[in-house]
């Protein structure tokens, strides 16, 4: 745990930085020794900036992978690029994006990885400008060159206004299927409407988009989730913001026109935000019911309007009311309306992802389940680079696996309860076998920690939700990524398929980057494709089957 001199010493760091540089160069100077002293966790060597591109490399591989693999392709995205110029960037969701292939050969064993920097318009222009031109996660962007006149200044924040350069389009959160039929694009995804289409093969960005396409009624969304849920016809669910007077949450559906060259979203609902505007990361869906956590990290209005602006980061404008409870609000998919005879309450928590949720008919109620954390504010701080590299992060910045039940008769306010299914390997990135997305399921794959001492995320797990058992795979001084469940033709049970997950080394010099692939019912392992170049860390991604 840190104490108080270290967190406030990380604090003045991150305001330096987003000054401007030549104002922070110097006092910057006099806090490098000390926090150098304490940047002993092994994760921060794989925070370092990528800024090539990577070409195809063939991997070196062991063991053995399923023939039903061939051809496929593992696509994964993340932040590459934390040093821009002359600007350093503060918060792990922050790097400009890498979009990451593993192509398995269409008749051998061989792996072939290729890693290619995604060229959005924050990227070029902050390329161009030797320095980062549009807000991120956790940074202002420096909106002006200081060696410029104040008319210089004004003159460049306003051409910025109006060649839209001030909108966030760094994608690197997700990369998921298009809904177009054909399904040969995919689209890389962050928590703003705009998406970028990307081709699978040479991983360009070919064209950006918004989803909202021209629906009046979602014209003023400046926010969505980046994890979408995909419908068997294609379409996409997900949940965005209209921040005004009266707020509003909304829940809209988005299709691919038939040429595969414009998006269009339907609104389903609106959910009033009352209460304030919450930031979250994901929501969950049944086969009847949509599900949204409204959770205590709320979002400043005045703040959230100053960020359009770079006037603060999206991080800047979060913070945590303590005694406000997590409400989960309950959209009926049959109606389009939200269920308003019960306010369902917890205790206060936030949470980046669900893992699942579905309807226990039996008990008339239904179930969800996330990883949970205490407080919300100080897992998102917990994220900025100056604390991971300093490692061991604060029990508040700890989560838990944790499974909500929600009684279905139940009126007015109701105070639902909960139980941990795992605590020490909180699961975060959760997968499931999609098959059972909103429906009953039993096995969970994740990330945990190999002990309570490790720095950071560096296990896969897999959870029995039924008996709460975990099976655990590691390897001493490297860290894992989100696990992507792959089923097996003609499966015969819900874990018959593999676990392919990418795996960093604390120490590159002496432990290169690998895949591996599990059988993920005994989660042993079958494969594993070692690589030489460096690959920085990722967030989320799926498998591309040759069908």
């Amino acid at each position: 745990m840190h104490t108080k001199g270290e967190k406030t010493i990380g604090f003045v760091r991150r305001q330096l930085r987003q000054s401007t540089p030549a104002c922070a160069s110097l006092a910057l100077s006099s806090l490098s020794l000390p926090l150098n002293l304490k940047m002993t966790s092994s994760f921060s060597s794989i925070l370092k900036t990528v800024s090539e591109n990577v070409a195809p490399t063939k991997a070196v591989v062991t063991g053995k992978w399923p023939t039903w693999l061939r051809g496929g392709r593992l696509l994964r995205v993340g932040p590459a690029m934390f040093d821009v110029g002359r600007s350093s960037l503060q918060h792990w969701f922050d790097g400009l994006a890498m979009i990451h292939s593993f192509d398995f050969a269409d008749d051998s064993d061989d792996v072939t990885y290729t890693g290619r920097l995604l060229e959005t318009d924050i990227y070029r222009n902050s390329i161009a400008a030797d320095r980062l031109v549009g807000n991120v996660f956790g940074t202002r962007a420096i909106t002006s060159d200081p060696c410029q006149s104040t008319f210089g200044r004004f003159f460049s924040y306003f051409s910025q206004v109006f060649q839209g350069v001030l909108h966030r389009d760094n994608t690197n959160v997700n990369i998921v299927p298009s809904s177009d039929e054909k399904g040969a694009k995919w689209l890389a995804l962050t928590e703003i409407p705009s998406v970028w289409r990307v081709d699978p093969e040479s991983l360009d960005a070919e064209k950006r988009f918004n989803v909202v396409g021209s629906n009046p009624e979602l014209k003023r969304m400046v926010k969505m989730t980046a994890h979408p849920h995909t419908a068997s016809d294609g379409s996409m669910y997900n949940v965005g913001i209209i921040p005004g007077r009266k707020s509003f949450y909304v829940i809209f559906k988005t299709n691919v026109t038939e040429s595969g060259e414009k998006y269009a979203s339907d609104l389903i609902c609106s959910l009033p935000a009352d209460d304030g505007l919450s930031y979250y990361h994901s929501f969950g869906i049944t086969d009847r019911y949509f599900i949204f956590v409204e959770s205590p990290l709320k979002l400043s209005l005045p703040k959230l309007a100053l960020e359009r602006f770079h006037r603060q980061s999206l991080a800047d404008c979060m913070y945590w009311v303590d005694d406000k409870p997590s409400r989960f609000r309950i959209v009926d998919r049959e109606t389009n309306k939200e269920v308003v005879d019960v306010t369902y309450e917890a205790e206060p928590f936030f949470a980046f992802h669900h893992a699942n949720a579905f309807e226990d008919d039996a008990n008339r109620r239904l179930v969800v389940d996330m990883v949970c954390y205490p407080n919300g504010k100080s897992t998102v701080n917990s994220l900025f680079l100056d604390e991971l590299k300093r490692g061991n992060r604060d029990d508040e910045a700890k989560g838990s696996f944790r499974r909500f039940f929600l009684p279905l008769d139940a009126t007015g306010v109701t105070k639902i309860k909960s139980e941990v299914l795992s605590d020490f390997h909180s699961l975060e990135l959760p997968r499931i076998n999609e098959c059972h997305n909103g429906r009953l399921y039993r096995f969970a794959y994740g990330l945990g920690l190999s002990s309570p001492s490790a720095d950071f995320l560096d296990s896969l797990v897999k959870l029995n939700t039924e008996t709460k058992e975990t099976r655990v795979f590691s390897e001493k001084g490297t860290f894992a990524s989100e696990p992507v469940f792959v089923r097996a033709p003609d499966s015969k049970s819900e874990d018959d398929g593999v676990i392919l997950s990418v795996f960093l080394s604390g120490n590159p010099d002496e432990k290169k980057p690998f895949l591996v692939i599990l059988d993920a019912a005994s989660f042993k392992v079958i494969a594993r494709a070692e690589v030489t170049c460096r690959i920085p860390t990722t967030f989320h991604g799926n498998f591309m089957s040759a069908k």
